[in-house]
């Protein structure tokens, strides 16, 4: 009876099939079909975490460049902030003038008065 060798190698980025000693033809393509799956498959999540990295990488920086003009931008607004807010609004201050205020954008100040169901939301756009 000849000795069987199956050796196989695992990495994260892959499977390999190194021998096949004494395997059965079919049981030697199944393998290598399976392998080829597993590796397509790590390839494919290699992909996407390198696509999800570089999106994290592109918010990261897309708020750091408003941040030069709005240092709060997309901070979380507190109870006194909501506070002030709305009695500012209540005192006659345009969303613009809100924005230079809280040091925001305009449409997170927008927003924000929405939230506080100080104004309605324009659906005839």
């Amino acid at each position: 009876m000849s000795e069987r060798k199956y050796i196989f190698e695992l990495s994260e980025e892959e499977v390999k099939i190194l021998a096949y000693g004494g395997m059965p033809k079919e049981l030697k393509l199944k393998l290598q079909e399976i392998a080829e799956y597993i590796n397509t498959k790590k390839r494919i999540e290699a992909v996407k975490s390198a696509q999800a990295k570089h999106k994290k990488i592109d918010l990261v920086n897309y708020i750091e460049k408003i941040r030069k003009e709005y240092p709060k931008a997309y901070a979380k607004w507190s109870d006194n902030d909501d506070i002030q807010l709305k009695k500012e609004f209540l005192n006659g201050k345009s969303p613009a003038e809100l924005s230079k205020i809280f040091e925001r954008q305009p449409g997170g100040i927008r927003s924000r008065l929405i939230k506080l169901s100080l104004i309605e939301i324009n659906r005839n756009k």
